[in-house]
């Protein structure tokens, strides 16, 4: 292979920088995972007590994928440009005449624990994940799996398949050892404290709010390759805390927020990777009162400076967002593009129209603890004030799954989310079918659904880029949320330890690439 695989949530994994509270987990310890010696330290901003479970079936998280996707492995990847490739299936051939989608696993592979990563084992384990709530949107369109021979899994469609290489490259595409797991009573399975996966790395330890350790999987027979032998996730804080701890060599690598760049230009022992566009800022709307109405909701975007929101805050890197997709997605729908370039007298006209001349008031979520989300709310919060729209801030705890989604905190959420890969991925996640990531909106659209159907079963890539721009025409023009910038993903490592140069995050919560780097 030639590429570097890249993963992916798909859209059973695009929950926004969620943190869901932790329980205490941990396998067998390790003396040797706290200190360097052979090890690269990954510090992170995100909270460690990411979830209550490593079982990929019950994990609320996308920042779980730090952890899971080196325990698991998943059976396909995403290259650079988000195109499918092989992971642990090496191949797959989709007949949507015949209602299938037939998998080639790489021969031989195994579990962390020897057992064999088998046909059986992955088809009773996709239908394992099938039972998981949020998982299972991802697998909308598996009806069932079943193992052909060893290397052979025929998933029976239903539905359009054409997702589902995508999909598989996050956490549906995670398969547990079937050891670890109780299909008819999740909560009996060790998959949520001692996970087994057939991932490039063994689960070793865990230590809440402080790290997880892995190791080598000395059988992992996957496309990615490591020259280290062991892997440490350290909780070093957020924004500065981080610099400092690379700084004073108490980690090797970090993910960083632009208002760290001048810090770390300035140390000539750390280098520095950044990825521009694949995570998409904006304002989620619950479409409620007072956003059940149109006029509002464009009011909320002709408020909006998107350009002062990236120069601000991301150190002027960055591109204006008008819709879901960047420009140069074949989604992007230049018609619809710049309708809302920033109008204050506008945006107070259909004020005026609604009903709400003086403005209103409302309260804004954000993720606790993460200060380029603070900045980008405080920002937000500034401009909608100029029209008189109140947006009273709310930082959510660790359990931001519950609170913002299920709980219904809050009337809107300033976030930011990976940009979907899926070609029809964005809008599925956000307005069709995929009710989990709907819960916050209430609002899921007959129309975009249907849309996303015919994107599925379009007959080439041209048609079903016509049939999303047509989504893209109707997300601009009833405002269902608030665009407003794709914004880079940063990665800073020290060169005194690591040889070699490593590939930024592409989206949040990725885990950055450390293919190719050795330790000094």
């Amino acid at each position: 292979m030639g590429h570097r695989p890249r993963r992916h949530a798909g859209i059973g994994g695009v929950l926004l920088l969620l943190a869901s509270s932790a329980a205490a987990c941990g396998g067998g310890g390790t003396d040797g995972g706290s200190g360097s010696g052979d090890a690269v330290r990954y510090g992170f901003d995100f909270e460690l007590n990411l979830s209550d479970t490593f079982d990929p079936q019950q994990s609320l998280s996308t920042c779980d994928r730090l952890a899971l996707e080196w325990i698991y492995g998943t059976l396909t990847t995403l290259d650079e440009s988000g195109a499918p490739q092989p992971g642990l299936a090496e191949s797959w051939e989709i007949d949507d005449d015949a209602g299938t989608m037939t998998l080639t696993l790489r021969d031989g592979l195994e579990f962390s624990d020897g057992t064999p990563f088998d046909a059986e084992a992955v088809a009773a384990g996709l239908e394992y994940l099938k039972t998981g709530e949020q998982v299972s949107e991802g697998l909308t369109a598996m009806a069932s799996a079943e193992a052909v021979d060893a290397t052979t899994v025929q998933i029976n469609l239903d539905g359009p398949g054409f997702s589902l290489p995508y999909n598989l490259a996050g956490r549906e595409g995670m398969i547990p050892a079937p050891s670890t797991y109780d299909i008819d009573d999740p909560d009996a399975g060790t998959a949520t404290t001692d996970p087994i996966g057939a991932g490039p790395f063994a689960f070793v330890e865990f230590s809440p709010g402080e790290r997880i350790v892995l190791e080598r999987n000395e059988g992992y027979g996957g496309p990615e390759s490591y020259d280290f032998d062991t892997l440490q996730l350290t909780q070093v804080g957020v924004g500065n805390p981080a610099v400092t701890a690379l700084a004073a060599g108490e980690v090797d690598v970090i993910g960083y927020e632009a208002e760290s760049q001048s810090v770390i230009d300035e140390d000539s022992s750390l280098s520095s990777d950044s990825r521009v566009g694949e995570v998409y800022a904006q304002i989620q709307l619950r479409l409620d009162e007072p956003f059940d109405d149109v006029r509002i909701r464009q009011a909320m975007n002709y408020a909006i400076d998107r350009q002062e929101y990236i120069d601000v805050v991301q150190n002027g890197i960055g591109e204006v967002a008008w819709m879901p997709y960047p420009e140069a997605s074949p989604n992007y729908n230049p018609e619809v593009a710049g309708v809302y370039q920033q109008d204050l007298d506008r945006a107070r006209e259909l004020l005026a129209e609604a009903g709400v001349p003086d403005g209103f008031e409302f309260d804004m979520a954000i993720p606790g603890g993460v200060t380029g989300q603070e900045r980008q709310a405080e920002l937000l919060q500034a401009q909608l004030a100029e029209v008189g729209i109140v947006a009273n801030i709310v930082p959510l705890g660790t359990d931001i799954a519950t609170e913002y989604y299920l709980q219904r905190a809050a009337d809107a959420f300033s976030a930011a989310r990976p940009a979907s890969p899926n070609p029809v991925g964005q809008v599925n996640d956000q307005w069709a079918e995929f009710a989990f990531v709907a819960i916050h909106n209430d609002a899921e659209r007959p129309d975009l659904t249907d849309l996303v159907h015919q994107a599925e079963a379009a007959a080439t890539d041209e048609e079903r880029a016509e049939i999303m721009q047509e989504a893209m025409a109707i997300i601009v023009e009833d405002a269902l949320e608030v665009p407003i910038a794709f914004t880079p993903r940063n990665v800073a490592w020290s060169n005194e330890r690591i040889d070699g140069e490593i590939g930024g995050p592409a989206e949040i919560c990725d885990p950055v690439d450390l293919q190719g780097i050795s330790l000094r």
